[in-house]
């Protein structure tokens, strides 16, 4: 039979294994949201016209463009860019 210091020790020694696996546990779990962050659908991307010209399309009401062009990633064009892009070709081709 183990005297009661032994079986202190032993389950001292017992917690502790435990405590250090419950650690890694949180590390990786941190670890695995990180990544996965990384790798999910972005909330937002860039204008297809910023990205087709390399910069933001003048408007006439003088509301600016959100910043960097970003819009929603669901979408391709942002309000009315499609349409500026359609037209812009359209003149140059004409010329």
């Amino acid at each position: 039979m183990i005297n009661p210091t032994e079986r202190e020790l032993y389950l001292e020694e017992i917690i502790i294994k435990q405590k250090l696996q419950l650690d890694k546990y949180h590390s990786l779990e941190n670890l695995l949201s990180q990544l996965l962050e990384k790798i999910r659908e972005p909330k937002t991307v860039t204008c297809k016209y910023k990205q087709m010209t390399g910069h933001s399309r003048k408007r006439r009401s003088g509301n600016p463009c959100p910043p960097n062009c970003q819009i929603s990633a669901h979408r391709q064009w942002g309000d009315g860019c499609q349409n500026a892009h359609w037209i812009q070709t359209k003149r140059r081709k004409a010329k």
